[in-house]
């Protein structure tokens, strides 16, 4: 051990110009030691000198960088502790494939990942919601709908992922550039596995929001809950609706956080065909549009 010096120090304790006079000593013993290998030419054992920084995230690093950017190997170490999810399985793959692997079940700890996230997380997609009377009672009532309805959490999965392949093909970039998110975690593998819930759980949130604008979730549980060939096909029907992003589309919807997804209207319960309060609006606009042509004919 004669042949390596270790030095540790934490940064944000410890006086930056400390750092630079140890280095500079390290330096001139290196010197003079290379200078006497030279001059007497022996076979002299190499010596190694080791800086070690602790460093927390938001601590300035160009004060490091600076001063050691002649001369010095850096080496940075995230954490050490080896991360559950090694960091190069999330990099050069778009999150559609992660969210379709085994890998996407190592990272939320379920057989089922996205039916897990959305048993954690359906209450605060629900809270993004604002009625206009908001009731205890009907939002629990939903959630278990919701949670106990497997034909409609396969219908919000398939949603939810069709939006992912569309829209998350670089997101491993919106991560990293986010330096604020990252100071969370102690690595950068654990910031991007929380990052995949996020994206579900604000998709999900978008989604239903959209649904519940529309009246449209009543609809469907009401279909279920009586089995005929009619309630068969318009359940069919409805699931074809909300797969069409003409009918559902949650690209200029602002990002969820608690009560800003304002419903304006009454909810209606009794809605019989599937997205009807969406084609009343189509009526409603084409109707205002008629109108409106009409007045300059007759002009």
């Amino acid at each position: 051990m004669d042949q390596v010096l270790i030095l540790q120090c934490d940064i944000n304790t410890i006086n930056i110009k400390c750092v630079k006079l140890a280095k500079y000593i390290i330096e001139q013993f290196r010197s003079e030691f290379l200078a006497k290998k030279e001059t007497y030419e022996i076979n002299m054992p190499i010596k190694h000198a080791c800086i070690i920084f602790h460093i927390r995230r938001d601590y300035e690093s160009n004060l490091i960088k600076s001063n050691f950017i002649c001369g010095w190997k850096q080496i940075t170490i995230e954490t050490l502790k080896s991360p559950e999810a090694p960091l190069m399985d999330f990099l050069d793959k778009p999150l559609y494939e992660i969210i379709n692997s085994e890998f996407f079940e190592k990272i939320v700890g379920s057989t089922k990942p996205f039916e897990k996230i959305l048993k954690d997380e359906l209450l605060w997609c629900l809270s993004c919601i604002k009625y206009q009377h908001s009731n205890v009672n009907y939002i629990s009532t939903l959630s278990n709908q919701i949670l106990s309805n497997s034909i409609f959490v396969n219908c919000i999965k398939t949603k939810t992922f069709e939006w992912v392949l569309e829209n998350c093909k670089n997101w491993q970039y919106e991560v990293v550039l986010d330096k604020t998110y990252l100071s969370k975690f102690t690595c950068l593998s654990l910031a991007l596995q929380d990052y995949i819930r996020i994206i579900i759980k604000q998709t999900v949130a978008k989604i239903i929001y959209s649904l519940e604008n529309l009246s449209a979730l009543t609809t469907f549980f009401n279909y279920n809950n009586k089995e005929s060939k009619i309630k068969t096909e318009l359940s069919d029907l409805w699931k074809h609706f909300f797969m069409d992003n003409t009918t559902i589309n949650i690209n200029n919807l602002c990002e969820p956080k608690p009560s800003i997804y304002k419903i304006s209207h009454l909810m209606i319960n009794d809605l019989e065909f599937p997205f009807s309060y969406y084609f009343l609006d189509q009526i409603n606009f084409y109707k205002k549009l008629y109108y409106e042509e009409l007045d300059i004919l007759k002009q």
